[in-house]
This record gives structure tokens, C-alpha cells and sequence, in this order.
């Protein structure tokens, strides 16, 4: 490779790193979906979600007539909610080890 190409080559390269230096101090935007979509994805009406909105459960944004929800805080509320099986909690004889093995054994057996 001769020096002149190096040099090319070397400049595009630093011109890279500093475009991904660029691109990681920007915050990527989170995403909204409209009160449709939130329905469809949920299986419920929009009485349902107007409730929801109404008792505070879950945060959204009001454009005119339009409903938008951030999915970080549909995320969220579905974390919070999350239920653990009783024969997983404190004191349990079962381990997460042993469901887990247990599961890759059922899994298997669905396969054949």
C-alpha cells in the first residue's frame, strides 16, 4: 500500500470514529404508539384505556383528539406488574437452576 493510500485511508478512518463519537452524544428518541395501536396490542377497548389514563396507570401524551403512549413507560408498567410464581419465593425448596434445566427437558421433548 503506498502512502498516499494510507493517508486516504487513515482520514476515512478517523473521519468514521468521529461521526460514532457524534452519534453517541445524541439520546435516541423513544418510540410512541397511538391509543389503536396500544389497544390492538393489549386486546382492550378504548373504555378500557381511557380508565387506565384516568386513574393514572399508565403516563400519555394528548395531541388535539390523538392519544400517543411512550413505549418506555408501556415497558415500565408491564416490569412493575411482573408476578413471580409462589414456588419461587423466599424459603423455596426449588431453585431457578433446577426450572430452568427442568424446562430445557420439556423443551426438548417438544421438539421430537
Amino acid at each position: 500500500m503506498e502512502s498516499s493510500e494510507f493517508k486516504q485511508l487513515m482520514q476515512i478512518l478517523e473521519e468514521i470514529q468521529d461521526h460514532l463519537a457524534e452519534m453517541n452524544t445524541y439520546r435516541f428518541v423513544d418510540h410512541y404508539i397511538n391509543a389503536k395501536e396500544f389497544g390492538k396490542l393489549f386486546g382492550i377497548t378504548q373504555k378500557t384505556a381511557l380508565q387506565w389514563r384516568q386513574s393514572g396507570l399508565l403516563p400519555f401524551a394528548q395531541l388535539g383528539k390523538k392519544i400517543y403512549y411512550r413505549c418506555s413507560n408501556i415497558e415500565a408498567l408491564l416490569d412493575a406488574e411482573v408476578k413471580r410464581p409462589k414456588h419461587l419465593n423466599k424459603g423455596s425448596k426449588i431453585q431457578r437452576s433446577q426450572l430452568h434445566s427442568e424446562g430445557e427437558s420439556r423443551h426438548r421433548e417438544l421438539k421430537i
